[in-house]
């Protein structure tokens, strides 16, 4: 059944299919901004770890939403909170080791409490719109997943960029 949705939704031949265009229309978005990081690659090696880090924690929050909703029966709203978390959680501790430059003069509780509130923001935005998306538009859980994760991602960087270095 689930192969059957994927199917119908990347498949060209189906006109007027609207998550058809969504989905086309994200994987374009994706593709360029995966492309931009890599046109700056030599000159700015923390693109290299964002990257990766961003994917594992992405990877993480997919992964943990699914489980959580399908094989724990979890109410998928709940889910997202809880794999948001757990990602959270990792990304955390690879950002401040790899990524951003820490202030110094900040203590690290004052540091865990920006992010902490930055990461609930963010689980604010990532909430209304699966909620949106799942409850008003009646996408799939997972689809709507991938739209949220976009936005916050780019929320995420830009506020911890500005408060955390």
């Amino acid at each position: 059944m689930l192969q059957q949705k994927i199917y119908n939704l990347i498949n060209r031949d189906r006109k007027g299919m609207w998550a058809s265009r969504i989905y086309d229309w994200y994987m374009l978005v994706i593709i360029i901004a995966s492309i931009v990081p890599l046109m700056f690659i030599e000159d700015y090696p923390v693109f290299r770890i964002i990257e990766i880090i961003t994917v594992i924690a992405f990877i993480i929050d997919y992964v943990f939403l699914y489980l959580f909703t399908e094989y724990f029966n979890i109410y998928y709203f709940i889910s997202a909170i809880l794999s948001f978390s757990i990602s959270v959680i990792f990304n955390y501790i690879a950002s401040i080791i790899w990524v951003f430059d820490v202030d110094g003069e900040k203590s690290k509780i004052k540091n865990f409490i920006v992010f902490i509130a930055l990461s609930v923001a963010g689980l604010g935005i990532n909430q209304v719109i699966m909620w949106y998306g799942v409850e008003v538009i009646s996408l799939y859980y997972m689809y709507v997943k991938l739209i949220a994760t976009i936005i916050v991602m780019i929320f995420n960087f830009i506020t911890r960029k500005i408060f955390l270095e």
